[in-house]
């Protein structure tokens, strides 16, 4: 499954080191063994906090639907937000603002979408993984579920991308319904351990995340994500790194 993140800027920006970019459709597989480590909570943050086109936060205009650049979502606030008619691939050049076949109205304005904020604090011992999510200003009453991944990169380009539901693998211990005030939190525990963010100076590596997905169409799909732009949306996303 590929799940969208930005990966140069999510490493560079998150994590303070050059990094790669987040998921893609391959069929899941057991993590390989890691050693123990804690990280640091885990901010996620959204597209456009790090700089980049909002991914999966499209709005109208013109009767077709467009990803707002960092610079237009200023001005966007009381827009509302829109599901792609069909499954929208993601760019991983940040270029495709679009246009797209406009499906649906998600129910909330992009203002609302953006100012989510959340953290993830991930501890493996013991050969298991344990994962503490706790969310503000999330969309209210929203179907959200928690990814955990690692994407392969070279020179700072994603070459192979693999990421999975945090917890049981067929996506049962990952869904959580943030409250009529946005507020969420989650807690997986015993999930397999992922390795932490391994990148030189050149952004070749592993990079490791974890990313959140909201479902607009009040469903969750199990072991996949759902597709996106039409009703899943990556609405966050940040990167694991071991603690000094």
């Amino acid at each position: 499954m590929r799940l969208r993140a930005a990966a140069l800027a999510a490493s560079a920006l998150l994590a303070g080191c050059v990094g790669g970019a987040p998921p893609a459709a391959q069929t899941p597989s057991a993590p390989a063994p890691v050693p123990p480590f804690a990280a640091e909570a885990v901010v996620l943050a959204t597209h456009t906090q790090l700089g980049l086109l909002e991914m999966d936060g499209y709005v109208e205009r013109a009767g077709l639907l467009w990803r707002p650049t960092p610079v237009e979502t200023a001005n966007l606030s009381a827009a509302m937000v829109w599901n792609t008619a069909q499954p929208t691939e993601y760019d991983y050049t940040y270029t495709h603002v679009g246009p797209f076949a406009k499906g649906t109205q998600a129910g909330f304005t992009l203002g609302q979408y953006l100012a989510a904020r959340a953290a993830v604090a991930y501890v493996c011992q013991g050969g298991k993984a344990t994962y503490d999510l706790s969310g503000a200003q999330l969309v209210p009453n929203g179907l959200y579920t928690l990814w955990v991944g690692q994407a392969r990169t070279e020179k700072g380009l994603v070459v192979n991308d693999t990421a999975l539901p945090a917890g049981a693998t067929d996506g049962t211990e990952n869904a959580f319904r943030a409250d009529a005030q946005g507020a969420a939190g989650l807690h997986v525990a015993d999930a397999p351990c992922q390795a932490s963010t391994v990148q030189d100076a050149e952004g070749t590596g592993v990079m490791s995340y974890v990313a959140l997905a909201l479902h607009t169409d009040g469903r969750t799909w199990g072991a996949e994500p759902g597709p996106f732009g039409n009703a899943t949306h990556i609405q966050m996303f940040g990167v694991v790194q071991a603690k000094a």
